[in-house]
């Protein structure tokens, strides 16, 4: 897809704000929270052990946002430049961005406090929108499939974090806890890496839904990892509907996904919503 439409200008200016949002007020949040997270998830839930997934989770979702926030500095600069590349860059960080600053507000709100991470995820999705509407003038059919992909790729991922955090509520000497909360846990073990990987897969597909989503390869993609999300990803709603007794967040991804399969099965479809032609 031709490039040279994009708006340098407002690419420039975005770039500098996302790159201040993940290097800037991203590490601020991480350094003044990380500890008091993992103090209250001890106090609140001990004996249990998923306090852990604060723990190793946290600094690896907030490392990814700062690598955002770098690449958004350097598509700033290739803005600034008018190089080619400056877009795709920008629309990778965003991606990135915006699905490692959505679940650190999870273990906030799950604690009763104030998720201090939403001053880094909204404005995130509001630079999304303006990235490709303004920067990018992409069509309105590539900003709502794209949307739709990017909340594959966010929930998927919670899915595949909450499964870890799940896994971990077995405690080692006390099988009273454990069979409380889960008869088995081997189905959150193996759902962990499989929603993962969905979730990476989404994330590629959104990224391309916006830079050549003309490829076959992107279809099949979706098609393949959305069949495994709904595979794990129903029962998991289910169960964990039914133990609960409420709506599980487990659900988003495969009504998501589901969705999204409509068009990853009828090429058509994908072709005239995106406004494409067929495959070059």
């Amino acid at each position: 897809m031709s490039e040279k439409n994009i708006n340098n200008t407002a690419g420039f200016i975005l770039g500098i704000l996302e790159a201040l949002l993940g290097l800037g007020l991203n590490l601020y949040y991480f350094l003044e929270v990380y500890k008091y997270y993992i103090e209250m998830q001890i106090e609140m839930f001990f004996p249990l052990t998923n306090f852990q997934v604060i723990e190793y989770i946290l600094p690896f979702f907030v490392g990814m946002a700062m690598l955002a926030g770098s690449m958004y500095l350097v598509s700033a600069y290739g803005f600034l430049n008018k190089r080619p590349w400056a877009y795709a860059l920008a629309t990778i960080g965003n991606v990135i961005a915006i699905q490692f600053s959505f679940w650190p507000m999870i273990p906030a709100m799950d604690m009763g406090l104030n998720p201090v991470f939403l001053w880094v995820f909204f404005p995130n999705v509001i630079i999304f929108l303006v990235l490709h509407t303004l920067v990018g003038k992409r069509t309105g059919g590539q900003i709502i499939l794209g949307l739709l992909a990017g909340m594959a790729f966010v929930c998927a991922w919670i899915n595949g974090t909450a499964a870890l955090n799940m896994s971990w509520m077995f405690v080692e000497g006390s099988p009273q806890i454990a069979l409380s909360a889960f008869d088995n846990n081997s189905l959150f073990i193996l759902a962990n890496p499989l929603h993962w990987l969905v979730a990476f897969s989404f994330g590629t597909i959104c990224v391309m839904i916006f830079l050549n989503p003309k490829k076959e390869w992107i279809r099949m993609l979706g098609l393949g990892m959305g069949t495994i999300e709904l595979v794990l990803g129903i029962p998991m709603a289910i169960e964990a509907t039914v133990r609960k007794s409420e709506f599980s967040m487990y659900a988003a991804a495969p009504v998501i996904v589901a969705l999204l399969m409509t068009f990853f099965l009828i090429p058509k479809l994908w072709n005239k919503f995106l406004k494409v032609d067929t495959e070059e």
